[in-house]
């Protein structure tokens, strides 16, 4: 997200240099960045972490657990820098982490602030909680996960074991789920839906936007753009 002078990634699952090379989509460069924020250790989310926070010179903000978990200060990280527990304001941006339940240390989604627009980001849950619905309530962007369709996670080709973590109330959203929160959290200043960590094996685009859909006309917010984010490129930018 940017706002004003402040720009900011969350997470970076991809190598430096293909995250890079995705910002140059967008019309972004790493000198924009002020900083990186990790929401949790898992390597889809902090793979390129290091390298780039090393290469870039750009911090790493991160929870003190998530930085042992993802042993960034044996992997020779750039600055690291401890992720407040309540709100804190970075450059033009002010920042609000809250926690959601997933299998890691201490997973966090995070509300961001700046030139009078709010967006809300939730993207590896296994279940809402009243505090992940009091924090995304009314943002004027969402970013929230639809990872999988249950039927296809039950006849899918993943061992059992790994099916009930996805499952789970610490594994992730299925569309119906995301559906049912976005329709918690949509309000009158809501425009735009973002669908993110939509699963290539377990899921369609198609069908988390036809569920995502259908909550947002629940939701009585029926104008609301629900979009799905790709795999293999960028998304467009919002612009607000």
């Amino acid at each position: 997200m940017r706002a004003g002078r402040t720009a900011v990634l969350i997470d970076i699952g991809f190598s430096a240099r293909e995250t890079c090379r995705r910002l140059a989509l967008v019309g972004a460069v790493p000198e924009d960045l002020s900083a990186i924020l990790i929401t949790h250790e898992h390597s889809d989310h902090v793979a390129g972490a290091a390298v780039a926070s090393r290469r870039w010179g750009v911090p790493l903000l991160c929870r003190g657990e998530v930085a042992r978990a993802a042993r960034f200060d044996a992997r020779n990280t750039g600055a690291r820098e401890e992720l407040p527990e309540g709100s804190f304001q970075l450059g033009d941006l002010q920042v609000t982490p809250f926690q959601v339940p997933h299998d890691a240390v201490d997973t966090i989604g995070l509300i961001l602030e700046g030139e009078g627009i709010r967006a809300g980001y939730a993207t590896d849950l296994g279940c809402s909680t009243p505090e992940v619905e009091k924090s995304l309530e009314n943002c004027h962007v969402l970013a929230v996960e639809a990872n999988h369709d249950v039927e296809m996670t039950r006849e899918g080709p993943y061992p059992w074991h790994l099916k009930e973590r996805i499952l789970g109330t610490r594994g992730h959203l299925s569309n119906e789920a995301a559906a049912d929160l976005l329709v918690r959290v949509i309000g009158p200043e809501t425009q735009e839906v973002l669908l993110a960590h939509i699963s290539e094996t377990n899921n369609a685009p198609e069908l988390a936007l036809v569920a995502v859909r259908a909550g947002a006309e629940r939701s009585c917010q029926p104008r609301v753009r629900v979009t799905a984010a790709e795999q293999r490129r960028p998304s467009a930018p919002i612009r607000l």
